[in-house]
Order: C-alpha cells, then sequence, then structure tokens
C-alpha cells in the first residue's frame, strides 16, 4: 500500500469508520471476497457454536451470518512478535448497518500458524473479534482465544484450501 493509502486507512480507523479494524491491518498479501457456500456457513456456525459468548453475542453472529448484505473478506497477511513470524489467515464477516455509509458490523475469524517455507505448519492460535458498529463506535469489541479445536481445525482446512486454489 502507499503511503496516502495507508494514511487514509489509519484515518478512517482513528474515526471508526470504514471495513477496516484495527486488528486486521498490516502486511496484507492476498485479500479477496469469497463467496459463502452452504458447506463453509454449516463449518463456520460449527465452529462457532461452542464458544462462550453472551446471549446477545450469540444472537449478533447469528442475525450477522444469515443477512441478505453479509459480505466475507479472506485475508492472509504476517505477523511477528516476540515469539516469531506467524501467517495470519482471516474470516472478516461484514454488513453495512443502515446509519452510516462507512458503519459496518463485524466478526472476525483469525487464524495464525507458525510461519515455515513448507507452510504446512499446525493451527496454534484463533482470535475471534465479536464487533457490532454500536459497541465498536464506543471502542469496545469482544475478543476470545479460545484453544484450536477440531471444528476450529477444519474451518482452518478449509480456509487454506480456499487460498490456494
Amino acid at each position: 500500500m502507499g503511503r496516502l493509502s495507508e494514511h487514509f486507512h489509519a484515518l478512517l480507523i482513528s474515526r471508526r469508520v470504514g471495513w477496516r479494524r484495527p486488528w486486521n491491518i498490516g502486511a496484507v498479501t492476498l485479500s479477496d471476497e469469497a463467496r459463502i457456500d452452504d458447506r463453509l456457513m454449516r463449518e463456520i456456525e460449527t465452529a462457532l457454536c461452542g464458544l462462550e459468548l453472551t446471549a446477545q453475542e450469540h444472537a449478533f453472529i447469528e442475525e450477522l451470518l444469515h443477512a441478505d448484505t453479509l459480505r466475507l473478506l479472506v485475508t492472509q497477511n504476517k505477523r511477528t512478535d516476540s515469539t516469531g513470524v506467524y501467517d495470519a489467515y482471516s474470516l472478516s464477516f461484514g454488513r453495512r448497518v443502515s446509519h452510516g455509509f462507512l458503519s459496518y458490523d463485524r466478526l472476525d475469524l483469525i487464524f495464525e500458524r507458525k510461519h515455515t517455507h513448507k507452510g504446512n505448519a499446525p493451527l496454534q492460535r484463533v482470535s475471534i473479534f465479536v464487533s457490532p458498529y454500536e459497541i465498536y463506535i464506543k471502542n469496545e469489541f469482544t475478543m476470545l482465544t479460545p484453544e484450536p479445536a477440531a471444528a476450529m481445525q477444519a474451518l482452518y482446512e478449509t480456509l487454506l484450501r480456499k487460498t490456494a486454489a
């Protein structure tokens, strides 16, 4: 991204508008709007059903995932911290809220694995951000980091197949 584009996205994030959220910016190497077929939707719902969320958060996710205006953006990027370099794959679900041109309800699932040149490291971390616009505008959201259970692993493997295709 060019400097002007980076500045523009930083401005949008600081004002809490637009598609991007602070947790899914960085060196994006792949970004694509994806179609959600029935099989993928079942995998997503299975992976999310066991999470410890409030009734309100579960209702938000259910409503968002079945919205007529749902968009899914798939991104791939690298994240570096003190323990090493990680490949991150994100499923970012969103819909525009009715009262704002750049206002989105969001659900982000971020899957991370240790970066290897072979590309076959196991799933190591899952981060889930539940971000309805009404609370995001107040700089609030829910972040979960569940253990990568079998359903999350299956969803991650589907994501890898879709990004490799």
